[in-house]
């Protein structure tokens, strides 16, 4: 049986990316594959990947905050 994939988690997990990804480029100088090859393999990533922890109902600007947090080293809170 097909599992159903296009779930609201999911298209909202992608239209987080998307903008996270292009201010990465913008603020941190960094080509869209570098940036989005460092938010994909980042720790904020999983935990929004991970629909348990609700983390992709908040706003990508959050987000984008947090993945910066973490990608300068900075001390980041869920």
């Amino acid at each position: 049986m097909l599992e159903k994939t296009d779930t609201k988690p999911s298209r909202l997990i992608t239209a987080i990316a998307e903008p996270v990804i292009r201010k990465t480029m913008s603020e941190l100088s960094v080509g869209e594959e570098k940036a989005a090859d460092v938010f994909y393999n980042s720790h904020v990533f999983f935990e929004l990947s991970d629909k348990t922890t609700g983390l992709y109902q908040e706003p990508w600007q959050k987000i984008y905050e947090m993945f910066k947090a973490e990608y300068t080293g900075s001390p980041r809170g869920l």
